[in-house]
C-alpha cells in the first residue's frame, strides 16, 4: 500500500471494501493467510472492512455450486467480525439473441440456484448461527 492510501485511511477512518474475485477463491485454504496479510498491510481490523466475495458472471456450466461457495464461507477467518460480508454473482446472458423481440421469456439464473442451495443447506455452514442466512427468500424471483 502506498503512502497516499495509508493517509486516506487514517484521515477518513471510513474503512475499506476488500473485493475477492473468483480467481482469489480458487484455494479456500489460502484465504485465512491472504486476508490476514491484507489486514496487516492496511493496518485495519475486520470490523473496518466490508468483505465482498465476487463470483462474477456465472452460468449453468460454471463450477460454482452451493457446496463450493459454502467451502469458501467456512474458510473465512473471523467471519462474524467483518463489518459486512457480501456474496455477489450474476448470470445475465452476454446477449439476448435467444429471446424473441417484444416478448417475455424466462432465463436461467445460475446465481439464484447457488443462493437457493446455500439457503436450503444453511445447516452446513459452520457460521450458521452467526450470520443471517434466514433472510426471506423472494418467491417471485424464481425464473428458469
Amino acid at each position: 500500500m502506498d503512502r497516499s492510501h495509508a493517509q486516506a485511511l487514517n484521515r477518513d477512518s471510513l474503512g475499506v471494501c476488500l473485493r475477492l474475485e473468483a480467481e482469489d477463491l480458487e484455494e479456500p485454504e489460502d484465504l485465512p493467510r491472504a486476508l490476514t496479510a491484507a489486514l496487516d498491510e492496511l493496518a485495519l481490523a475486520p470490523a473496518d472492512v466490508d468483505l465482498l466475495l465476487d463470483l462474477g458472471p456465472i452460468g449453468p456450466e460454471q463450477q460454482w455450486t452451493g457446496a463450493t461457495v459454502r467451502l469458501f464461507l467456512n474458510a473465512l477467518p473471523q467471519i462474524t467480525e467483518w463489518r459486512s460480508l457480501t456474496l455477489s454473482a450474476s448470470s445475465f446472458p452476454l446477449d439476448l439473441s435467444a429471446v424473441e423481440a417484444d416478448s417475455v421469456a424466462p432465463l436461467p439464473r445460475a446465481e439464484w440456484t447457488v443462493w437457493r442451495a446455500l439457503h436450503e443447506r444453511a445447516d452446513r455452514l459452520e457460521c450458521r448461527r452467526q450470520i443471517d442466512v434466514d433472510a426471506e427468500v423472494p418467491q417471485a424471483a424464481e425464473a428458469g
